[in-house]
């Protein structure tokens, strides 16, 4: 039995809460029942539609306790808990971004838990988190800071932004080990201190100065550097022939740092085993030298996911307000890029976010943009409706992305499978890759018949696994892992593609008619997809729908009618008669359909209508239709 995440993020909060606050014995059956009634009374008292809805308002009966008794022992609260000692560290924050409290964090599950794991790994040199702006990296810097302090004792955690060198990489660890001895509650040993002194010295030899380094604290104390906002250390590679191949580092060659020595120096901390560790956030990847990229994870931040974004809109005050149908529909302007989202719920509430920076962020970011004689407070307390507010937020986060330097990045082949692959609102197999890049080809019709799959219209000969790989590796694809085995997908997320399209509509080299065909061929791959892919009926309006789209968009009216006739006619035979009327009416209102068309939709509205019973309204739209 399914429950909503809502209902289950509520009760549980209140779960935990009740298991905390027992002074006896902690019964999860009475906290259960207890966060149970809390959420029923708030639920039903809620302003908010969807939470009185029977979605959230059933979950009640959904969460069960499985034990072998009705009381189980979780922990003894009269023994003193665990806490840290004395000499743990204070986790650093990142950059000028406040750390979240405890629990505030949304999403990135996985990297929550596999990050640190990495850090701890003496075989590896750290993680670089890159990501277009405002995709969350430092956030989730912050998190993973937060928990490797909570998991390990003794971190020393050495943090700087921005450009930076490698003596200020290394007068900072000094300055933070030196700190870290001293809270030790006794006097650090004075052989310790005067290695210190030795690696700080300018007059010792560079080189000498890092072998120290490397072997006195790197290789013994658990440091971890961290390097917020790295891309200002870096300028665009010379691109040829070799830096477009793959190598194992994961360099991809787009990017270099411009300081010889501070590229040195990471590289001899990444190559160092031991305790010590990397977290580098960076826009662009970058390569490091003597192939000493491969000792980091790269790991590329892509949006949040639609739940992930859920989750995020109910911390945020203004857009949590937003129903069902608004969050959809902001879910399809947006997506789950963090900083517009917060923009976003920010401008809803005229200047007020959920965080002070957040507010702080909005207004500079106005004084900036807006004329000289246009007053921000005045500007924000504009009435704006959804789409007014969604606009202008992408607007504002727009600087943050840096789409124009990314595609910049890509090979010609790539940017055009990113053109092609935007258009598609949803997840698409490896074979849509076929469809955006290919030719048209002719099956053998008896070959067809035989096989269960046919092979798409679409045939290419680029290496199409390492234009996809090119892409993910600037995060302006997500690839999608499939559950059960199944094949993965890609995604271009909407923000992107809503850029993407801004500037596509003031490029002279992007035609009209080019953006046709792209719409073409993302209709027959939908239809192609429909015809031979074994799935629910669900699934084919779903598939049928999105040709329906791209179809209109071409200005294909026949075909784009067509597909919706099929669609309609599968939502009639599975009961969902509801969506079946939305959509006759949808098309009664196109004028582009010729009077045969126009005369069918009026027809299949009367027998719903008549269906249903209405007799009145069906005989309307059966007069309307003898009418066309």
């Amino acid at each position: 039995t399914s429950v909503s995440d809502r209902y289950a993020t509520l009760v549980f909060a209140r779960v935990y809460a009740e298991l905390a606050k027992a002074t006896e014995q902690p019964d999860p059956a009475t906290a259960l029942a207890a966060a149970r009634r809390q959420v029923l009374r708030a639920c039903e008292n809620s302003e908010r539609s969807r939470d009185r809805g029977e979605q959230v308002l059933s979950g009640w009966s959904v969460v069960t306790i499985q034990a072998a008794s009705s009381r189980e022992t979780l922990f003894d609260p009269t023994t003193a808990r665990p806490s840290r000692n004395d000499s743990s560290p204070v986790v650093s924050e990142v950059g000028d971004l406040p750390a979240l409290s405890p629990g505030s964090f949304v999403g990135r599950r996985r990297e929550q838990l596999e990050i640190p794991r990495f850090l701890a790994d003496e075989d590896h040199g750290g993680v670089v988190l890159h990501g277009i702006g405002g995709i969350g990296k430092t956030s989730l810097a912050n998190e993973i800071l937060r928990r490797v302090g909570e998991q390990r004792d003794g971190v020393v955690f050495v943090t700087l932004s921005g450009a930076v060198t490698a003596e200020e990489i290394l007068q900072e660890i000094i300055t933070e080990l030196r700190i870290d001895s001293y809270s030790q509650g006794q006097l650090p040993d004075p052989r310790f201190l005067g290695k210190l002194e030795s690696i700080g010295n300018p007059h010792i030899d560079w080189n000498s100065r890092i072998g120290l380094l490397r072997r006195e604290f790197l290789k013994r104390i658990p440091i971890i550097v961290v390097l917020d906002n790295f891309e200002d250390n870096l300028s665009p590679a010379n691109r040829n022939e070799d830096d477009l191949r793959r190598d194992d580092s994961g360099s991809h060659g787009e990017r270099r740092i411009k300081d010889q020595q501070l590229a040195d120096f990471l590289a001899a901390v990444a190559k160092t085993s031991g305790p010590s560790a990397l977290l580098i956030t960076c826009r662009y990847r970058f390569e490091l030298p003597d192939d000493s990229g491969e000792h980091l994870r790269w790991w590329g931040l892509g949006p949040l996911s639609f739940s992930e974004t859920l989750r995020l809109a109910w911390d945020l005050p203004h857009v949590e307000a937003l129903d069902d149908y608004q969050l959809h529909m902001l879910w399809a302007g947006i997506g789950g890029h963090p900083r517009t989202l917060e923009m976003l719920d920010a401008l809803l509430g005229h200047g007020r976010g959920r965080l002070p920076r957040i507010e702080r962020d909005l207004e500079q970011r106005l004084k900036r943009i807006l004329p000289d004689d246009r007053d921000v407070k005045s500007w924000l307390d504009q009435s704006r409706d959804l789409d007014v507010s969604v606009a202008e937020a992408v607007t504002l986060a727009a600087n943050d992305v840096l789409l124009p330097q990314l595609l910049d990045l890509l090979s010609s082949e790539a940017k055009r499978l990113l053109r092609g692959l935007a258009l598609f609102r949803r997840p698409v197999e490896r074979s849509a890759a076929a469809f955006v890049l290919g030719t048209p080809v002719e099956h053998d019709a008896t070959e067809d018949e035989t096989n269960s799959a046919p092979d798409p219209p679409f045939a290419t000969d680029l290496p199409v696994d390492d234009l996809l790989d090119e892409l993910v590796s600037t995060t302006l694809l997500t690839r999608l892992e499939s559950t059960g085995g199944s094949s993965p997908q890609w995604f271009v997320h909407r923000w992107t593609a809503s850029t993407m399209e801004r500037q596509e509509e003031s490029a002279v080299e992007t035609a009209e008619e080019d953006k046709v065909a792209r719409h073409r061929r993302a209709a027959a791959y939908w239809m192609w997809h429909y015809r031979t892919t074994a799935q629910s009926r669900e699934a084919d309006v779903d598939d049928l729908m999105e040709c329906y789209a791209h179809f209109g968009e071409a200005g294909n009216v026949k075909q784009s009618d067509n597909a919706a006739q099929t669609a309609a006619s599968i939502l009639n035979r599975i009961g969902r008669w509801d969506d079946e009327w939305k959509l006759a009416n949808r098309q009664i209102q196109n004028t582009h359909l010729n009077k045969d068309q126009q005369a069918a939709w009026h027809h299949n509205l009367g027998v719903l209508a008549q269906a249903r019973g209405d007799y009145d309204t069906a005989h309307t739209y059966y007069q309307r239709a003898l009418t066309i």
